[in-house]
């Protein structure tokens, strides 16, 4: 019944309920009148990714049921979840692997090169229904003149061995790359039918027309990058979008830098900056859709040449400095002296609130809090016996005086 039209589907339910005297029947009634939600006849041109009642959700029950319990608390039950989650992508990384690295047999296929080209663009699960439409087109025999119609397409009366009441019309539009058939398959599934292959051998195409290749079946389904919009945005959009954008941080650079003289001060300046440097002409847009100020003015340059030698050669790493202090060899997260600055701050507070803090014990305090300190310094003084530095070291570190 999949390839019923609306009208057979009128006869043949008409048909049932006089055989079965269904006629006062309430239930049969209501059926018919829903007849657009259910029936194959109705539905069929609308894509539903093979989705029939709920299988999918069924399905993903059944799965999900191999790692919940009933019994299970709700702190085992995220745990189940996330196990659950990790299990499918796996299978779905090795399903891709399977797709993109494992070649398919074509061998023997009367449509070799069509099987090819369906291979190399379809996931293995999508090419295995698409060999499967290959195989039956064989039942099918179509005039080999094709009618001319309105819209520069070919039209192919096909009908099926043993079955020749059962006729099927296809078009195919060769400057849309594009094929239409009347059992609507590909509409309803994204996938090539029998009679769309049968048209494909008597045009001699060895590949599929890219009109006809949904891209959810593809192999680049997944990838972001590779997805190209097909709606166009005009520049009087664009222009109003970057218009809002900048009022937006504008609005948010006003609330925050006028609050002091300072932070209004840096802003003006640097806003003064950005306009100079636009009015004159001092930013360049480079292939990569991003802005670089361009050295000389009206010259575009690109961005991978930036700091190379002569001879093409890449300038090598400049060590990372810390965020804190601004020293080499190590990070913010490993900075010895973000403890040593906790201490001088905890040691100011000390002294405000206590009145007999003795500056003496400010040696000890560093000496418990930094041992390694400690013995750096006694072997400095033994060799040196410059005893003067340690009370400079202990007074002034990294800028910060604690006698102040």
């Amino acid at each position: 019944m999949s390839w019923w039209t609306p009208a057979d589907f009128e006869t043949g339910f008409r048909r049932m309920v006089r055989e079965f005297n269904l006629e006062n029947n309430e239930w049969v009634r209501e059926k018919y009148r829903t007849k657009t939600m259910w029936a194959q006849a109705f539905i069929t041109g609308d894509f539903f990714a093979t989705l029939k009642s709920t299988s999918r959700c069924e399905g993903m029950h059944s799965y999900m049921k191999r790692y919940v319990k009933h019994t299970s608390t709700l702190f085992e039950f995220m745990h189940a979840i996330d196990r659950a989650l990790d299990s499918i992508r796996q299978l779905e990384l090795q399903a891709d692997y399977q797709s993109r690295f494992l070649k398919h047999v074509t061998r023997g296929s009367p449509l070799e090169k069509i099987e090819e080209d369906g291979a190399g663009v379809y996931t293995k699960c999508a090419f295995e229904r698409f060999r499967k439409e290959v195989r039956w087109e064989n039942l099918y025999y179509c005039n080999l003149t094709p009618t001319l119609v309105s819209g520069g397409g070919r039209k192919y009366t096909l009908r099926r061995y043993t079955r020749p009441d059962r006729v099927i019309e296809v078009i195919y539009y060769e400057d849309r790359a594009l094929m239409q058939c009347s059992c609507q398959k590909l509409e309803t599934e994204g996938i090539p039918c029998r009679h769309q292959v049968c048209v494909m051998k008597m045009e001699n195409l060895v590949s599929i027309p890219r009109g006809m290749v949904y891209r959810r079946w593809t192999k680049d389904a997944g990838n972001i990058s590779s997805y190209k919009p097909c709606y166009r945005v005009n520049e009087k959009e664009r222009e109003l979008f970057r218009h809002v954008s900048l009022r937006v941080l504008c609005n948010r650079l006003c609330e925050l830098d006028s609050k002091s003289d300072e932070a209004f001060e840096e802003a003006k300046r640097r806003l003064e900056e950005i306009c100079h440097d636009i009015v004159n002409n001092r930013f360049a847009r480079t292939d990569s859709n991003s802005w670089q100020p361009c050295p000389n003015g009206n010259e575009w340059f690109d961005r991978e040449d930036i700091g190379r030698d002569r001879a093409g050669r890449a300038p090598r790493p400049t060590p990372g400095r810390c965020g804190h202090c601004g020293r080499t060899c190590h990070t913010i997260r490993k900075c010895p002296y973000i403890n040593m600055d906790r201490v001088v701050v905890r040691n100011r507070g000390a002294e405000e609130e206590n009145t007999d803090y003795d500056e003496s014990d400010e040696e000890a305090i560093f000496c418990q809090e930094f041992p390694y300190l400690q013995e750096a310094w006694d072997e400095d003084d033994a060799r040196a016996g410059r005893l003067g530095q340690r009370d400079i070291a202990l007074n002034t570190w990294n800028g910060f005086d604690l006698n102040m």
